[in-house]
């Protein structure tokens, strides 16, 4: 199928033969793409330069999921201040954010919630993630911005959560220390090469990137899809698989989200902010946390990608593709 492209709405994907594309969805390929360096001007505002050739790309175009969710985002973005931190996190991951919500609907469509084996392992890579995260957070003791960032956001952090449900999911009956053995196990023969990449740049993170992380692994659950996506998780797999959200829904999600936005808007010194422009060192650390948080959104994605389980199901269709066909039925797919 051929035709004009929203260049806005489009997942940098290589052109190659439709088996390829599919495997690169589905299992776990890596995204090659032109990347884009964000940088802020004098007065705050995000500027992207593409590096490189313009690669040929197939367009990836969310249905009305998709473009629901992407309202709600922006209403989301705007409660931020101008030009501050959390829009410009926004803004950062504006597109990288379309590819992620694009990928997440095709998984739902091709299968997630039909088979516990699939939501446990997605489930898995976050979780491992955001466990490095959060040691990092503790490790600080209190010092540094992204501290004090984690310390004014009301929840307590969201490993317990994964650790509750994974439990749910992979513990099979076992009881006790059977069970935690069980469960932990299995996560580690589920965690990617890609998660591992991932949890190894956490540690290495410096202040700027670790406030970044923080945006990435809990923005999601404190200001995105959680309480919809709940009640699909609890008729799937119960309400034992549910735990991740019990912080971010019910009464007070509003004032949840708002605090969350207040944090990175007030992690930052101004410093002598004037009319010409911010201070240069909030400038800088600014620059970087942006960049930062892009990188991250990509990592976020390449998680998707890495999961290699498909559902029980699939083994009755030809081949093993169930993921590829439900993935070709929805997506369009089309070629430069």
């Amino acid at each position: 199928m051929h035709g004009s492209r929203d260049p806005n709405l489009t997942a940098q994907l290589p052109r190659t033969s439709i088996p390829a594309q599919v495997r690169s969805l589905v299992w776990g390929t890596r995204l090659r793409r032109t990347p884009h360096v964000p940088s802020v001007g004098s007065h705050g505002h995000i500027h992207t330069t593409r590096v490189g050739k313009k690669p040929s790309v197939l367009n990836l175009t969310p249905g009305m999921e998709g473009n629901e969710e992407e309202r709600n985002t922006t209403r989301a973005r705007d409660q931020g201040r101008p030009n501050g931190l959390f829009q410009g996190c926004m803004d950062a991951i504006k597109t990288g954010h379309r590819v992620g919500q694009t990928l997440r609907t095709a998984m739902l469509t091709a299968g997630l919630l039909t088979d516990r084996r699939c939501y446990a392992e997605l489930l898995a890579q976050f979780y491992v993630c955001t466990v490095a995260l959060e040691d990092r957070l503790a490790g600080l003791k209190g010092t540094g911005s992204a501290a004090k960032l984690a310390a004014s956001i009301p929840v307590v952090g969201f490993k317990a959560g994964y650790e509750a449900d994974l439990r749910h999911l992979l513990g099979d009956r076992a009881i006790g220390t059977e069970l935690e053995e069980n469960w932990r196990t299995k996560v580690a023969s589920l965690t990617t090469g890609t998660a591992a990449r991932y949890i190894s740049r956490i540690e290495i993170a410096d202040d700027e990137e670790l406030i970044a992380a923080v945006f990435i692994l809990w923005g999601p659950l404190m200001i995105g899809g959680g309480a919809a996506i709940r009640p699909r998780v609890q008729k799937a797999f119960g309400e034992g698989a549910t735990n991740v959200f019990d912080s971010v829904i019910g009464p007070g999600r509003s004032e949840l989200r708002r605090a969350f936005i207040n944090a990175f808007d007030s992690v930052l010194d101004v410093g002598n902010a004037s009319a010409t422009g911010f201070d240069s060192v909030y400038t800088a650390r600014y620059t970087r946390i942006l960049a930062a948080t892009a990188e991250f959104m990509t990592l976020n994605n390449e998680l998707m990608l890495s999961v290699k389980q498909s559902p029980w199901w699939s083994r009755y269709i030809s081949a093993g593709c169930a993921f590829a066909v439900a993935v070709i039925g929805y997506v369009g797919l089309q070629h430069n």
